[in-house]
């Protein structure tokens, strides 16, 4: 499962079967758990670099920073022209991009084609992760699927400062500096980035998600955060922002 945009065409039927074995069932059962856990999430309980770096607000008008929620995942929007310079050349990866969506999971399940349960249940045990950065030419409103939804926040240029910063802890430097890119991601303009945090299964997309938050200086609680239910319970309560692009913030359905 992916917190990004996905082509919109219809998957096929799939084949109707009259009896599933029990063995089959929880094996279902098992990956469908172990996916909702590993896909797109990460360990952030902390900064890997311990404190966050020092960073003068970029700007004094509030900014608008988007959340996506997927049902299982949710994952961080940022306008492209707010991501911090200072940001390992970020960027440059997405010339054209009004938005950047930041994506998190187990490196080796993140960026396996097909995933399988045996590989997700590893995942769930500490270990190498992976950040998936998309830029989007267009409204994230006008490129996800119906049913994910997106919900804008308004914060201050120290909070996205320390967004920023936050950020960049995570960004795994490459041998001549910069980003260290692991290959393209499964979407237009997408790519996998390496990440220095470590994944598992109590500390995941959701936890990194509700951190940021409130590192941004939003009223969030992340500790034992896990699903992304629980994020949406913290923020039900926030004052939202328009995206951005007002023009159709509000026209597509989209919260």
């Amino acid at each position: 499962m992916n917190i990004l945009a996905r082509p919109s065409r219809a998957l096929p039927d799939q084949p109707r079967r009259t009896r599933t074995p029990l063995s089959a069932l929880l094996r279902t059962a098992l990956a469908t758990m172990i996916a909702g856990l590993v896909a797109g999430c990460a360990n952030a309980a902390s900064s890997p670099h311990g404190p966050l770096s020092a960073h003068p607000p970029l700007s004094s008008r509030p900014m608008s920073i988007g959340v996506v929620d997927e049902g299982w995942h949710t994952g961080l929007i940022l306008p492209a022209a707010d991501v911090d310079p200072s940001l390992p050349e970020i960027r440059p990866w997405f010339p054209g991009a009004k938005y950047l969506v930041f994506g998190w999971g187990n490196r080796r399940y993140y960026m396996a084609p097909h995933p399988g349960w045996l590989l997700g249940l590893k995942a769930l045990f500490p270990s190498s992760s992976v950040m998936l950065i998309q830029g989007l030419s267009e409204n994230p409103h006008k490129v996800f699927l119906p049913d994910v939804r997106i919900r804008w926040f308004c914060i201050t240029g120290t909070g996205l400062a320390h967004i920023n910063a936050y950020l960049a802890d995570y960004l795994q430097a490459g041998p001549k500096g910069g980003l260290r890119e692991l290959r393209r991601g499964p979407w237009a303009n997408s790519w996998f980035f390496a990440s220095t945090g470590a994944y598992d299964a109590l500390h995941t997309c959701n936890t990194w998600t509700a951190k940021i938050l409130r590192i941004a200086g939003l009223p969030v609680h992340s500790k034992g955060v896990v699903f992304a239910g629980q994020v949406v319970s913290e923020v039900a309560t926030l004052h939202r922002c328009t995206s951005p692009d007002t023009a159709i913030s509000h026209s597509t359905g989209h919260q």
